[in-house]
């Protein structure tokens, strides 16, 4: 049964679901606005949304805009056209 659902999650759902557990507090991404603002961890495959440029992770990104075609970005509301690689070429 666990196996069915192992490409539901990404290693940034598994981090944020084990970081009550950790004791390193010195990694703390979210005080300086580099933490991905739905799962709340470090994208390790960032995207950024496009106009607003706020980073995401890819896979975080990529589902909502999918499921909602009006996504709005989470930190300054303002709709989400494409994303972009971080560093790479837009992509809608």
């Amino acid at each position: 049964m666990l196996l069915l659902l192992l490409p539901l999650l990404n290693s940034s759902s598994v981090k944020n679901l084990l970081r009550p557990f950790s004791k390193d507090e010195s990694s703390s991404s979210a005080e300086d606005g580099t933490a991905c603002p739905i799962c709340q961890a470090t994208p390790t495959i960032p995207f950024v949304a496009l106009p607003c440029q706020h980073r995401y992770c890819y896979y975080c990104l990529r589902t909502r805009c999918a499921a909602a075609p009006s996504f709005r970005c989470s930190r300054c509301s303002e709709p989400v056209v494409a994303m972009q690689r971080h560093g790479g070429v837009p992509t809608e």
